[in-house]
């Protein structure tokens, strides 16, 4: 077959690019995009699109779309009682429960986590492991604190360890209530358990900025009833149902956390 050349019409191969006497360049032929395939294509970058969006919520979902950044920590144990307690604090980007902390590389496991449950934002978390003797401890500088959070994830946290010894041992029974009387003064009460004679020579509400007013409340050997008041001008608001953490200052330079629940207005 032969294609005539539009420009001379000198007759050329079927084939030919350029025409064989005057030199015309003839347009190949192109066959028209299906416009099914056009079709196709677009489906497959939507199915694709669509597909990535899911697998980017099913990752936020496992894992809660909480992330959790350590801060630091530090870990204080105390021979005469075998306790040991963690002061961590932990970033958070959400709400999340901390369901139990281990020391890593032995089978210590906390009794008491205070609060357990993460708000958006800094939290400092006491988390006590009691019947830990020294040699179950072992001597090192430093300790990773493992959490498990209710997503099912683990958080690892290095806290460096610092010993300190307590004359009488002190210890809470139950947790506390708190509350806020008409003037605004907030009320708080609790049980303690002391082996000796102790004053308590200070109390601050963690988070809070809240300091009790100065006075010595004294310990004796068996259980105290404890009720602490505190100044709230800031207008500090407390959220009912939630639990808080007190820092007891003891006269022997020890120091004891107390759990309390808020209960509302008195």
């Amino acid at each position: 077959m032969t294609k005539n050349c539009p420009r001379c019409g000198y007759p050329n191969p079927d084939d030919a690019l350029f025409c064989q006497r005057c030199g015309y360049q003839f347009t190949p032929y192109r066959p028209k995009k299906s416009s099914s395939k056009i079709i196709v294509g677009a489906v497959g970058g939507i199915i694709a699109i669509v597909v990535a969006v899911l697998a980017v919520f099913l990752v936020m979902h496992h894992s809660g779309g909480v992330a959790i950044t350590p801060l630091g920590g530090t870990l204080y144990y105390n021979p005469y009682n075998d306790e040991l307690i963690a002061n961590i604090t932990l970033n958070s980007t959400g709400k999340i429960t901390i369901t139990s902390a281990s020391i890593r590389g032995t089978s210590i496991s906390s009794t008491n986590i205070t609060p357990n449950t993460l708000l958006p934002g800094e939290n400092e978390v006491f988390i006590t492991f009691n019947s830990v003797t020294q040699q179950e401890l072992g001597n090192l500088q430093s300790y990773t604190i493992i959490l498990t959070l209710s997503n099912g994830e683990q958080i690892s946290v290095v806290a460096n360890l610092e010993e300190y010894f307590g004359g009488p041992s002190v210890r809470q029974l139950g947790t506390g209530t708190m509350c806020t009387l008409p003037n605004g003064t907030v009320k708080v009460v609790f049980t303690l358990h002391s082996t000796g004679n102790v004053q308590i020579v200070s109390s601050v509400i963690v988070g809070t900025g809240l300091q009790a007013y100065s006075s010595e409340i004294p310990l004796k050997p068996g259980i105290n009833n404890v009720t602490i008041y505190f100044p709230n001008a800031s207008g500090y608001t407390f959220q009912p149902g939630s639990t808080y953490v007190l820092i007891l200052g003891l006269s022997d330079g020890t120091t004891v956390q107390v759990a309390v629940t808020y209960v509302g207005q008195s």
